[in-house]
């Protein structure tokens, strides 16, 4: 349920920052399975960019930006992302 993808999503989030990649990448996945949302596909993609994963990043950041088209923070982490 969407109280289950929030929850995955945030701990995703906070393992991120942590720099714990791989626990970030199967929490941000199991909130993706529960319901998807731009903002679990946008910290996904920054996990993969810093993994080393820039094809995998590059298509979670277009599914995010799919999802929330007019979202600046997001057309402007996919655009970087493109030019690197």
């Amino acid at each position: 349920n969407s109280d289950d993808a929030a929850v995955h999503l945030r701990l995703g989030a906070l393992l991120r920052e942590l720099e714990q990649h791989s626990d970030a990448s199967q929490a941000l996945l199991v909130s993706l399975q529960l319901q998807p949302s731009a903002e679990a596909y946008l910290q996904l993609a920054r996990v993969r960019w810093t993994q080393g994963e820039q094809a995998r990043a590059l298509s979670n950041y277009r599914s995010a930006l799919e999802l929330e088209p007019s979202d600046g923070q997001i057309a402007a982490e996919t655009g970087w992302a493109l030019i690197e």
